[in-house]
């Protein structure tokens, strides 16, 4: 049975448009689960873990000390609410979980995807994500969303290996290769890709119905670069200067 995880540090990063594009492969028979819900079962995985098991949520540093015997209670605990069926790979997406290190030490033979972005563009995706949804206004400030999210995701990312790191930029201009190079990460075979039926969701993006033979065939999206024409000067100035000034956050764009 193959796990695999398609996460991001924070929402807003490409998540959903690869987990909905990695879908379209033959390989993925299990049925689309809430994201709510698979983050509710990794947290609960998490929380039952030994304490010591967990020192990673607090500084994505420490390496974990999980015996063999907690691992296979939690791939138990894990297949039984997100694959009840057994299927021969299962697939979830999650955001807003940077444990990186924990999550590849216990599925150590599964397979990790981390989907990243530009940062300005990220971070105005974020911001604007509440008053999208009108949901209750949450701290959206610049230093929240690098240290809840972004500099835990690195320093996590540093040392971790044989995890799949993509930037959204790569997968909407050249979408053939980069999901080419996902799928010779999880070892499955080359198909076609198709987008038919996706614009509905993604209405901010235009694309021909078809990208299976030629790479110069991409999405285009107007999300790309905006970051810069949206933010005020001094935040693009303020996340600029945090990133350029932080090696083991600049680090994390330097992974894929």
């Amino acid at each position: 049975m193959q796990r695999v995880f398609i996460t991001a540090p924070s929402a807003k990063a490409g998540s959903t448009l690869l987990a909905w594009l990695l879908a379209q492969h033959s390989y993925i028979k299990q049925p689309s689960i809430p994201e709510e819900d698979v983050l509710g079962h990794m947290l609960n995985i998490l929380d039952w873990a030994p304490k010591h098991d967990k020192t990673m949520v607090n500084n994505g540093l420490q390496p974990i000390y999980a015996n063999q015997r907690n691992i296979a209670h939690i791939h138990s605990l894990y297949d039984s609410m997100i694959n009840p069926n057994n299927f021969d790979v299962s697939s979830v997406k999650f955001v807003g979980f940077t444990s990186f290190n924990w999550l590849q030490n216990i599925f150590s033979n599964d397979s990790i995807i981390v989907i990243i972005r530009d940062p300005l563009d990220w971070y105005v995706s974020w911001r604007e994500w509440p008053k999208k949804f009108n949901w209750k206004p949450f701290d959206t400030s610049v230093e929240y969303w690098i240290n809840t999210y972004i500099r835990p995701a690195a320093l996590s990312l540093k040392n971790a290996k044989n995890i799949k790191v993509i930037h959204f930029e790569n997968l909407v201009k050249f979408p053939v290769q980069t999901m080419s190079s996902i799928y010779q990460y999880l070892g499955w075979p080359l198909e076609p890709i198709t987008f038919d039926g996706h614009l509905a969701v993604y209405n901010n993006y235009t694309a021909i119905t078809s990208v299976a033979n030629a790479d110069s065939n991409s999405l285009v999206a107007d999300v790309i670069g905006r970051g810069k024409n949206l933010l005020e000067p001094d935040i693009v100035d303020k996340i600029t200067n945090i990133i350029n000034s932080d090696n083991a956050i600049q680090s994390l764009w330097t992974t894929a």
